[in-house]
């Protein structure tokens, strides 16, 4: 929470400068569950070209993963979900506007000050957006009127859909919200921009998904139920 204190003094001061030790601070965690339920029947499972239980399992998993990523970023906090990012107190931000706007390379050359002037800057630090924001970033031009044909969103180098942000790595997912509350009704989609030091994003883990084959509560006899948790 806090570094020690650097003190100069003399060669020989007769007496100790001031203790100043380093504090902590705590973020407690409680375990929370997830849980995904699905049926298909023995007949599939006997006559499907694919592999069915596979198919099932794989879209449990990706479910179970993206539902890890929303939680991680917008969670709740409350009703059972674990709390993230965008609703943690104390994160910094930049307003862009009372009822959000359009977004501006000012704007964003704002965020990474945030970031350093809160000693917040690491190696590695990369934005993330929304698909809608990357298309709208890729319309503005650069700050310097020398570079006005250049997007703010550029290509970073051949990686296709990953962007170069005032140089910084920046990518997009639909988990990220993009419809925030603004009273302006004329600008009333409003996407999150996030940037930081990703590393610092903790999701504990208390054990792995489990694959639950449920025998009893069976909507048709011949139904298989599968739960994962």
């Amino acid at each position: 929470a806090s570094a020690g204190t650097l003190v100069w003094t003399g060669e020989n001061p007769g007496s100790d400068v001031t203790q100043a030790d380093i504090t902590f601070g705590v973020r407690s965690m409680t375990p929370k569950t997830a849980m995904a339920t699905t049926a298909f029947s023995r007949q599939l499972l006997a006559q499907s070209t694919v592999d069915a239980e596979s198919v099932v399992r794989a879209d449990l998993s990706k479910i179970h993963a993206i539902g890890i990523d929303l939680a991680a970023i917008n969670g709740l906090g409350s009703s059972n979900q674990p709390l993230g990012l965008i609703k943690t107190t104390g994160i910094g931000s930049v307003t862009a506007g009372a009822s959000g706007a359009a977004p501006t390379a000012a704007k964003i050359t704002d965020l990474e000050t945030a970031n350093a002037t809160a000693n917040a800057d690491e190696d590695g630090m990369k934005f993330l957006t929304t698909p809608a924001m990357r298309g709208k970033l890729r319309k503005i031009g650069k700050l310097d009127s020398v570079y006005a044909s250049i997007p703010l969103w550029d290509q970073w180098g051949n990686a296709p859909g990953v962007g170069d942000l005032n140089g910084y790595q920046a990518m997009v997912s639909n988990q990220v919200p993009s419809t925030l509350t603004s009273t302006d009704t004329t600008n009333h989609d409003c996407n999150a921009m996030i940037f930081g030091y990703w590393p610092s994003l903790v999701i504990a883990e208390w054990g792995v998904i489990e694959l639950v084959v449920d025998h009893e509560a069976r909507p048709v006899a011949e139904n298989h139920r599968v739960a994962a948790m």
